[in-house]
């Protein structure tokens, strides 16, 4: 017998729905976006949408709304599901986790309805839902926001497109657009919570045109709008205004921009975006104004961040982040993306292809204007943040100042200043992060050279090698704290450094040995090998303050050898198999277990086990890239991490005690490094 297993490879990408809360904080904007099972949370800043939390269902998500409890200071999210199961989750800023409040069962003796929905009253006291044809389920919010009493409402109508409470009314009032044969009928009922009945209905039959959606207008100017194809319709009690004459516009979803109701932005269904002004004196309509302000993808759901920052989520193509600039002189306007969220939803079709031994993904992805080929691999996905054109970039670091600074006070707080270093063949520029811009600066104790390597060290000190010269730098002052020249002049040619020791190569074939004892540099050790040095590393294994040990790689030798610190006397050589030089080396802790990374000049990774006696034991080997491999390991989530930078970049981690290779987004990466703060 043959039994299959079936694992998702892809997360959803495709948002059908979106909405604005104040979810995991009252001070925090959030953007909630539905998937198929899956619900995604992310935080909204300055012109940036960040990822928070994510929430996997074992059901698909039919619809979502948010509503804020009489006796709450956050928003709660009501999940219906397929399958007549809902949940209603909230956020417990203690645990900074997502608590199900509660969860059931709405399964009735009913045929399922085409299009299930869930809506809520103005005052957030009712959730209304339909997901069985001629029912309506009204469950009631008790303050602390669970869902109590639940009662069915019994409709005649069938085929309901769009359902709304209407603001402003005495009772609770809904009104339905549904359609019998071709033609499209609006229908409005009230009722009443507590006889749990339906007091009062009516029925109103538009046969001008036939609307899509509909637009329930808060106070003071109450009413709804009617949105159709061709034409826009606004209702209140005896007033009508219409915008009709309108080319075909097909409108699929909108979102207030205004706390008043006079202001909305609507998405068409061909990737324009319209603003919709209700024009008015003394809260009664007078006009309705309609504007293209600019292309975007083919929204299936659009939110407002804020007045000129707009979410348009997409079905058939990407999802993007918007920027509205108004420009003044004109009623036009310009539109900026942010940023953009894939999606390789809908896959009309796809083909596996094999390059180079990595199995790639041909999709045919999105549907209309939006259609693309694209192509899908397993791997890390990366979210560019900030870009600067620099070219002929020959290395990057990171650095802190100021790190022991006495401050209460979050990161970047009080003098903490950080800094990125980047080396170029004949300078090395500082670039000082400045809120969300980064401003180039000078360090006094460093040299504007070409840099080999820099970093933060022990003592609040700061370190610079440079082909001439080891520096040491004061962290508070930058001034220059101590240094170390090679003899006769050599220029040093490859370094590696921790917290404490360095280890130099001058000349191609001398190895020396510098401690950083008292906040000086001391010379502790040196050796001349016979074969030129191609990389060098000192890395700390897991739970050491200092390594015993230097790696080094030979170039024309094609060996790897653990030499003994400060003798450099050889503990153990691996002749490495085949005439491909050793590039980079790197030695590592995952999950407690030691090893050693060997990348070579023709993009193979050799991986070993390192005992406790220093003895290697080859594990695997890995085809990374084409080109030369550089190892530079990262901490994230208290998790260490190893990025293998060449023409196909990877990140290397430890899942369940079994070493992993995983491509990432980017198709060439040369020099990387960890860099944090406060804006990126």
């Amino acid at each position: 017998t043959m039994w299959n297993y079936v694992a998702t490879a892809q997360k959803p990408t495709c948002v059908d729905q979106s909405l604005v809360a104040n979810f995991t904080s009252p001070a925090d904007l959030n953007l909630i976006l539905s998937k198929g099972n899956r619900l995604e949370i992310l935080l909204f800043s300055t012109n940036s949408l960040n990822p928070l939390l994510e929430v996997t269902l074992f059901a698909d998500i039919v619809s979502i709304t948010n509503y804020r409890p009489l006796e709450e200071s956050q928003d709660f999210i009501f999940v219906l599901c397929r399958g007549f199961k809902y949940c209603l989750l909230a956020y417990d800023n203690s645990t900074r986790k997502i608590i199900t409040k509660k969860s059931g069962d709405l399964q009735e003796t009913a045929h399922q309805a085409k299009s299930p929905k869930v809506f809520v009253d103005e005052h957030h006291q009712i959730l209304a839902v339909h997901q069985f044809d001629k029912l309506i389920k009204i469950l009631l919010i008790d303050p602390k926001g669970s869902v109590g009493d639940a009662f069915n409402l019994r409709i005649d109508e069938l085929d309901i497109l769009d359902a709304k409470f209407l603001k402003g009314t005495q009772i609770p009032t809904l009104m339905f657009l549904h359609q019998i044969n071709e033609t499209k009928h609006i229908k409005i009922i009230g009722f009443s919570p507590k006889e749990k009945k339906i007091l009062f209905n009516e029925e109103i039959l538009n046969t001008l045109h036939s609307p899509n959606f509909l637009i329930p207008i808060s106070a003071p100017i109450g009413g709804v709008v009617l949105v159709g194809d061709d034409k826009i319709t606004y209702m209140k009690d005896n007033v009508t205004c219409e915008l009709d004459n309108m080319t075909l516009k097909r409108m699929s979803c909108f979102c207030q921009v205004t706390s008043d109701g006079s202001r909305y932005y609507l998405a068409g269904k061909f990737g324009m975006l319209y603003v919709l002004d209700l024009l008015h004196e003394d809260g009664v309509v007078h006009h309705l104004a309609l504007s293209a302000i600019g292309e975007t993808n083919i929204g299936s759901s659009i939110s407002c961040l804020n007045n000129d920052t707009i979410f348009v989520g997409s079905c058939y193509g990407d999802s993007q982040l918007i920027k509205i600039e108004y420009l003044t002189s004109t009623d036009s306007a310009n539109l900026i993306e942010l940023q953009t969220f894939a999606n390789i939803g809908p896959i009309a079709d796809f083909t596996i292809i094999d390059t180079q031994g990595q199995i790639q993904l041909v999709t045919c992805s999105g549907g209309y204007k939006d259609g693309s080929l694209r192509v899908v691999r397993s791997g890390i996905a990366i979210n560019e943040v900030a870009t600067i054109e620099l070219s002929g970039i020959k290395g990057v670091w990171a650095l802190t100042t100021n790190k022991n600074s006495n401050n209460n006070d979050n990161n970047n707080s009080g003098n903490e200043k950080i800094y990125l270093v980047v080396s170029f063949v004949t300078e090395t520029r500082f670039l000082l992060c400045s809120g969300e811009e980064l401003e180039e600066t000078t360090i006094p104790g460093f040299l504007d050279a070409k840099t080999l390597f820099c970093s933060n060290v022990s003592n609040d000190l700061l370190i610079q090698v440079t082909p001439r010269s080891v520096r040491l730098v004061n962290g508070e002052s930058l001034n220059l704290q101590s240094e170390w020249n090679p003899p006769n002049h050599a220029n040093i040619s490859v370094v590696s450094c921790n917290l404490s020791q360095i280890v130099v190569s001058a000349g191609g074939r001398t190895l020396y040995y510098l401690e950083i004892v008292d906040s000086q540099l001391k010379l502790s050790g040196s050796f001349v090998s016979n074969f030129e040095v191609a990389c060098i590393d000192i890395s700390l294994f897991e739970n050491n303050i200092s390594s015993p040990i230097a790696v080094v790689g030979f170039w024309t030798d094609f060996s790897v050898q653990i030499l003994e610190l400060p003798s450099f006397r050889s503990k153990f050589r691996f002749l490495l198999p085949g005439d491909v030089v050793p590039r980079s080396v790197l030695m590592c802790s995952f999950e407690g277990i030691n090893y050693l990374l060997c990348g070579l000049g023709d993009g193979n990774l050799h991986i070993f086990f390192v005992d406790e006696k220093h003895t290697l034991y080859e594990l695997k080997k890995i085809s990374v890239g084409t080109q030369p491999l550089t190892l530079q390991s990262f901490q994230s989530r208290n998790l260490t991490y190893v990025f293998a930078s060449s023409d196909r970049p990877a990140v290397i981690y430890s899942s369940n005690k079994k070493l992993v290779c995983s491509n990432v987004n980017l198709k060439e990466a040369n020099y990387v490094c960890s860099f944090s703060s406060d804006s990126f």
